[in-house]
């Protein structure tokens, strides 16, 4: 048998420098592990006093004990009412309404939901807008509902904000005997809603500062709700912090089995990977929500592609939040991060 020909290959240095600069060249790849959401690990908060569950289309009005027995008045225009509520567990709010009893020719008005500040010190004010209604023609008498499309998070306290203009027209409101106390007693007269003046228009993106409480009739605002939405607040986990400067490839997931959609897909999760500076804080760089691409066992998803200096003092972060029930199976995906080292710059 011939003995096999070896061919030998000399390289120079323009050899050498070539593979240096070569993108791939010292790349390296940084795994990160996730895992399960534990049950009773969805809210710091626990659970609302109005939790229907397994219910769907249940609808409520909020801070009061029930809705039958309503009254109404004329509410004057150009004054922001803002009624608060405990948003239920895994419910999603679908629709917000109120209740026009006596229309008037040219009335108008908006509805909305804001936030509260919630500093953890009692601070509940009225925060940011998260839904505002276009304008509702309050000629007519009828219930008029909005649909919603915002995600808010359980056993957390929002508000419902009414907002008439142009000509003043009857509403539905809570009796003083049926208003709920989320918001105390002062001098023994049951606090219910909370007003400021503002000139009729969109509703601001802030809640305006100086509303101060009221103890009469509040405006009976109500709320639908149906399917499952929000069900934990996001978890951050730490992916990649280099200790000096490294150029970012690529961050990728990979699962290792199909994700189960069933339930109408009510259940996803949404995967941000950001890039954390101490100087101005978390930049996207990426989103991957499986509710628009489900997870599929060892199918890679890419949420960033592309060459970013990353100095020493700066990381790659990953967001978690979970949507619906069941939670979904995170323990066996990883995060890749694809780097290459460049040197001190």
């Amino acid at each position: 048998m011939l003995p096999t020909a070896i061919r030998v290959v000399k390289r120079g240095p323009s050899d050498i420098e070539a593979a240096l600069n070569d993108p791939a060249f010292l790349e390296r790849t940084a795994a990160l592990s996730f895992v399960d959401l534990q049950p009773g690990a969805r809210s710091t908060f626990g659970f609302a006093p109005n939790t229907v569950l397994g219910a769907t289309d249940c609808e409520f009005t909020a801070n009061a004990r029930n809705g039958t027995a309503q009254g109404t008045t004329a509410f004057s225009v150009d004054v922001l009412r803002a009624v608060p509520f405990i948003h239920s567990h895994n419910l999603a709010v679908k629709q917000i309404a109120m209740n026009v009893t006596t229309g008037a020719a040219t009335s108008v008005a908006r509805i909305g939901i804001y936030d509260a500040i919630d500093d953890l010190a009692g601070n509940l004010y009225p925060n940011r807008l998260l839904f505002g209604s276009s304008q509702i023609d309050c000629s007519s008498t009828a219930y008029k509902f909005v649909t919603v499309n915002v995600s808010l998070k359980e056993g957390r306290l929002y508000w419902l904000v009414q907002h008439f203009g142009t000509a003043t027209c009857t509403s539905a409101t809570v009796p003083l005997a049926l208003s709920d106390t989320l918001l105390g007693n002062s001098a023994g007269v049951c606090n219910t809603h909370m007003t400021v003046a503002r000139a009729y228009a969109a509703l601001p993106d802030g809640f305006p500062s100086g509303a101060t409480m009221a103890f009469t009739v509040a405006p009976a605002l109500q709320y639908l709700y149906g399917n499952a939405s929000v069900a934990a607040d996001p978890q951050t986990y730490g992916a990649w912090f280099p200790r000096a400067t490294y150029m970012l490839r690529a961050i990728r997931l990979v699962k290792t089995s199909d994700q189960v959609t069933a339930g109408s897909g009510v259940s996803r999760v949404v995967v941000r990977a950001q890039l954390a500076d101490p100087l101005v804080g978390r930049t996207t760089l990426g989103l991957f929500d499986s509710a628009v691409t489900p997870f599929r066992a060892d199918v890679p998803v890419t949420l960033y592609e592309s060459d970013r200096l990353v100095r020493k003092g700066q990381g790659v972060v990953a967001s978690v939040e979970h949507f619906g029930q069941p939670h979904v199976r995170m323990a066996d995906v990883t995060m890749l991060v694809d780097y290459a080292y460049v040197g001190d710059r």
